[in-house]
Formats: structure tokens, C-alpha cells, sequence
């Protein structure tokens, strides 16, 4: 009789020792889900880049300006300026750091146009005698951003050979086709009458 307790006991025990190993086993299955749960968290990048997103030419733009939305981590070259040297579709390579350390690199498009006129820089008004050996154009200059050269022109009725005030428009055309333009006013003027000389015999 006390041989069978005593077995039952030993299984008791035994079934109770199996049953704390398969609980502390889920414990230390769960803790290492968790975890690695927590380390993949940390890991992983969210981001959400500006596809083929517009600059105009020679601009500085910063790399970070490709991104929308970055979660979970940070560029590492966030700083470096772009190239917007050229209008066309550009690449650029990001380097994007999680919370952990990881890196991932990812390139991204963009593009570079050429939107804003010229600014013409000069008088508003000129005057000039009907003598005088005129080249209006040369009065001004035009700066764009393309850092490359503007085509002047001249538009509007005048007449350098005769008095009068004349309203014409300096036009500025850069290599993309921005144009702009300036009013201004000709003041055309008869040169002074030399004084008639008598003399009395």
C-alpha cells in the first residue's frame, strides 16, 4: 500500500516538474518573442520619399527635402546639397540609419526645371539728342539663375532722329524660354542751336 502511494507521489511530482518546465519554457518563449519583437521594431525603417519632386535650376536643396516622412530612425546625409547643376531627372543615394545602427541605402528621383525669368537690371528712363550715335540694349543686362546667357530684344515704335518721348520694352528670353520684360521711356531731345555770331564792319 505505502509502495503505491509512493509511486503516485513520484508521478504527481514528475507531472507537476514537466508542467513548471512547459511553463517556464513559454515564459522564455514569449521574453524572446518580445524581444526580438522590440529589436525588429528598432530595426525597421518607415520612410516616405517625394517622388520625382521639382527643384528649379542651381537652386540648394538639401537631400532631406526628398523626404516626406521618415519614422524610426534618421538620413545620414540629410545635409548634402543636391545637384541642380542641370535641368533634367536626377538620382540620389540616402543613407537611412534605424534606431539600432542598421543603414539602409535607397535612391531616389528627382527633377530640375527651369521656371523663373530673367530679372532685367537698368534705367527705367533714358535720355538721348537726336546727334548722339545710340545702342539702347547696351544700357542693360539681364541676371537668371540658369547662370547661363539671356537674349536681349527691343520692342516698340521710336525714332532716335526725332525730338519726342517713346515708350518701348527691353525683353529678356533665357535658354528655356522664360521671358520677361521692362518698360521704358526714350527722351529724344534736338541738340542745342549754336548761338548766331554778328559782327559789325
Amino acid at each position: 500500500m505505502s509502495l503505491k502511494k509512493s509511486s503516485s507521489k513520484t508521478l504527481w511530482l514528475k507531472t507537476k516538474k514537466t508542467k513548471l518546465v512547459c511553463f517556464l519554457t513559454l515564459i522564455a518563449t514569449a521574453t524572446g518573442c518580445a524581444v526580438v519583437g522590440i529589436l525588429l521594431s528598432l530595426s525597421r525603417l518607415d520612410y516616405v520619399s517625394v517622388e520625382s519632386r521639382t527643384f528649379e535650376v542651381n537652386s540648394e536643396e538639401s537631400i532631406s527635402s526628398l523626404f516626406e516622412q521618415i519614422n524610426g530612425g534618421t538620413i545620414e546625409n540629410s545635409d548634402d546639397l543636391l545637384d541642380t547643376a542641370g535641368i533634367g531627372e536626377k538620382t540620389q543615394e540616402a543613407t537611412l540609419v534605424s534606431r539600432l545602427g542598421t543603414k539602409q541605402t535607397v535612391i531616389v528621383l528627382y527633377n530640375v526645371n527651369d521656371t523663373i525669368a530673367s530679372e532685367i537690371i537698368g534705367e527705367r528712363e533714358l535720355s538721348f539728342k537726336t546727334t548722339d550715335e545710340v545702342d539702347i540694349l547696351s544700357n542693360y543686362k539681364a541676371e537668371d539663375n540658369s547662370k547661363k546667357d539671356v537674349e536681349l530684344s527691343l520692342a516698340g515704335d521710336y525714332n532716335l532722329n526725332k525730338a519726342g518721348e517713346y515708350k518701348v520694352s527691353i525683353i529678356a528670353t533665357d535658354a528655356s524660354g522664360n521671358t520677361s520684360s521692362k518698360e521704358v521711356k526714350l527722351i529724344i531731345t534736338e541738340p542745342p542751336r549754336s548761338a548766331a555770331v554778328t559782327t559789325q564792319s
